[in-house]
């Protein structure tokens, strides 16, 4: 029941998402490694630490990045994509 309460923007028949909150978690990934990239170059004082790490955030940013680009390829190419390890 709770797929069907989700509007069909995010989802299609069959419970897989659409190209538009992939486009969007594509962008979410690459805005957090814009921003964790910009941390890392920005000139701190000695001693003074930044409040949110960038190094996480940069790693979150890429796992995002890789997930949403690799569900682009299964969207055009309309063939999922296989896992080495799973039956």
């Amino acid at each position: 029941m709770a797929r069907r309460a989700l509007p069909t923007l995010l989802l299609d028949r069959t419970g897989s998402l659409t190209l538009a909150p992939t486009l969007a978690l594509l962008t979410v990934g690459l805005v957090l490694c814009g921003w964790a990239g910009w941390q890392e170059r920005r000139p701190r004082g000695l001693g003074d630490l930044p409040l949110l790490p960038p190094i996480p955030v940069l790693l979150i940013g890429v796992i995002l990045v890789l997930l949403s680009l690799a569900h682009l390829v299964t969207l055009w190419t309309g063939v999922p994509l296989k896992s080495r390890f799973l039956p």
